[in-house]
C-alpha cells in the first residue's frame, strides 16, 4: 500500500499565509534599540505578493488516481526607509535615500535625452 501525497493545497495556504508575519522591517532590519535614554526604530517599507492555484482533472468516470495538480508561490522585499530617533531632545526622523534608484533614474534621464538630441540634430542634418 503506498502513503497517502501530502495536502499540497492545506501546506501551501499555511505557509504562502504566514508571509505577512514573517516578513516585516523587524526580520530584515532589527527590533528597536535602547541606549540610556535614546531609541532608535528601523522603519522600512514592506511589500509582499502570494497566490495558489489548484487544478482538479476528476470527474464521474476518473478512478482514484484521477489527476490533479496545484502551485503556489509568494515572495516580498522590505528596504529601508528612515531611522526614528528619539531622545529627551526630542523625535527625529531621518529618512534614507535610496541611492541605487537615484542612480537609475539619472541614467533613464541622461538616455533620452542623448536620444531626443541624436533624432533633433539627425533631422536638421538631413534638412
Amino acid at each position: 500500500m503506498s502513503a497517502q501525497p501530502p495536502d499540497v493545497r492545506r501546506e501551501g495556504v499555511g505557509e504562502l499565509g504566514s508571509i505577512p508575519e514573517r516578513l516585516t522591517a523587524a526580520a530584515c532590519f532589527g527590533d528597536a534599540q535602547t541606549v540610556g535614554d535614546h531609541v532608535v526604530i528601523p522603519v522600512a517599507e514592506v511589500v509582499y505578493g502570494v497566490g495558489f492555484g489548484y487544478g482538479d482533472d476528476r470527474d464521474s468516470t476518473a478512478d482514484a488516481d484521477g489527476r490533479s495538480g496545484g502551485g503556489g508561490g509568494g515572495g516580498g522585499r522590505a528596504r529601508a526607509v528612515a531611522v526614528i530617533h528619539a531622545s529627551p531632545d526630542g523625535v527625529r526622523v531621518h529618512p534614507i535615500r535610496d541611492e541605487t534608484a537615484i542612480t537609475l533614474a539619472a541614467i533613464g534621464a541622461a538616455t533620452a535625452t542623448t536620444i531626443i538630441v541624436a533624432r533633433m540634430v539627425r533631422k536638421l542634418i538631413r534638412g
